[in-house]
C-alpha cells in the first residue's frame, strides 16, 4: 500500500489568504505570529521552515500510529451550476468515545503564481464549510455519524483542480482522520436525462459473507447511470460499467471482489447509485 497524506497550506500574508484560513492559522497560533513557512504534522510536530527530510520522518513516526476513526465520502457535484454536497460518514472504530471538531474544507491546487522559486502554489484552502471553526462532534465507540455540506465553487477557481477534504481535529490540535475526494470524482452530468428522485436499490442478504444480489429500479431510463462500492475510506472497490444499467431494473452480483479480482476484507462498504443528478447510497456489511 502507497503512503498517503492529506496536505492544506493555510496562507496568511499574500493573495490567497482569506478569513477562514486566518482562523485556522489562529487556531494554531493564537497570538498571531509566526514563522512562514511551518508545517504542523498531523497538529503534532511544529516545524518552522524544515525541508522534506524532516517532514518526512515526521509523516514515518505518525502513520505507524492506528486512527480510532474512519471516514468515508460520497457526494455529488453539477458543473452546470458549480455546485454540490459532501456527504462524510465518520466511524469510531476504537473501544472509546472520541470527540473533536469535524472540518469539511474545499481547496485548489496548481494554482500558477510566482513566489520564490516557483510557479505555482498547491493545496490553497478556498472555502471552509460553514467556517474555519468547524463543528464539534462526539462519536460513542462502535458508532458513526454522517454530516453534509453544500458548496459553490468561485467561478475564478478551476473545479478540475479542487478537492474537498474532511478531518477530525481533537482539542490538543491532534488530527485524529483525514480524507479528500476530488471534486470531479463526484461530478454529476450538467443536464440530467431522469426526473424522478424516486430510486430504489436492495442488497440481499445484508449481512453478506459470500455474494450480493443488488438490486436497483428506476422510474425512467437513464444512460449515465453508474453503480459502484466504496469502502469507509472513500477508495472505489468494484463499478459496473453504466451500458449495463441504462434500464428502467435490474440486478447484479458482487462476490466480495473488488476491480482486480481480489477479495476485499470484512467491514462496512456503501453501495452507491447515481442516476443523472439524484443518488441513493446504501451500506452493506461484508463478513468473512
Amino acid at each position: 500500500m502507497k503512503d498517503s497524506a492529506v496536505f492544506i497550506a493555510y496562507h496568511i500574508n499574500d493573495p490567497f489568504k482569506s478569513t477562514d484560513g486566518n482562523t485556522r492559522a489562529l487556531y494554531y497560533y493564537p497570538g498571531g505570529s509566526l514563522a512562514t513557512p511551518t508545517v504542523w504534522a498531523d497538529g503534532v510536530f511544529e516545524r518552522a521552515g524544515v525541508g522534506y527530510a524532516q517532514c518526512r520522518a515526521d509523516f514515518n513516526t505518525r502513520k505507524v500510529i492506528s486512527s480510532p476513526l474512519s471516514i468515508g465520502l460520497s457526494g455529488s457535484y453539477n458543473a452546470g451550476t458549480r455546485t454540490g454536497t459532501i456527504m462524510a460518514q465518520v466511524t469510531n472504530t476504537s473501544g472509546s468515545s472520541v470527540s473533536g471538531k469535524l472540518h469539511f474544507i474545499v481547496v485548489e491546487t496548481a494554482i500558477p503564481y510566482s513566489w520564490y522559486n516557483e510557479d505555482s502554489v498547491f493545496n490553497v484552502p478556498r472555502d471552509c464549510l460553514p467556517d474555519g471553526n468547524g463543528e464539534a462532534v462526539s462519536i460513542a465507540a462502535g458508532s458513526s455519524i454522517d454530516k453534509s455540506r453544500n458548496f459553490t465553487l468561485n467561478t475564478g477557481w478551476n473545479a478540475n483542480k479542487c478537492d474537498i477534504i474532511v478531518f477530525v481535529q481533537g482539542t490538543s490540535k491532534e488530527m485524529y482522520q483525514g480524507q479528500k475526494v476530488h471534486i470531479m470524482d463526484i461530478s454529476v452530468e450538467e443536464t440530467p436525462k431522469i426526473e424522478s428522485v424516486e430510486l430504489k436499490l436492495e442488497i440481499l442478504p445484508n449481512p453478506v459473507s459470500r455474494r450480493a444480489v443488488i438490486q436497483w429500479s428506476a422510474p425512467n431510463a437513464c444512460d449515465n447511470s453508474r453503480l459502484m462500492i466504496y469502502d469507509l475510506s472513500g477508495r472505489l472497490v468494484k463499478g459496473w460499467e453504466r451500458d449495463n444499467l441504462a434500464t428502467l431494473s435490474g440486478k447484479v452480483v458482487w462476490d466480495g471482489r473488488d476491480e482486480f479480482g481480489e477479495y476485499v476484507g470484512s467491514g462496512i462498504y456503501l453501495c452507491v447509485l447515481k442516476s443523472g443528478s439524484h443518488m441513493v447510497v446504501n451500506k452493506v456489511l461484508l463478513t468473512r
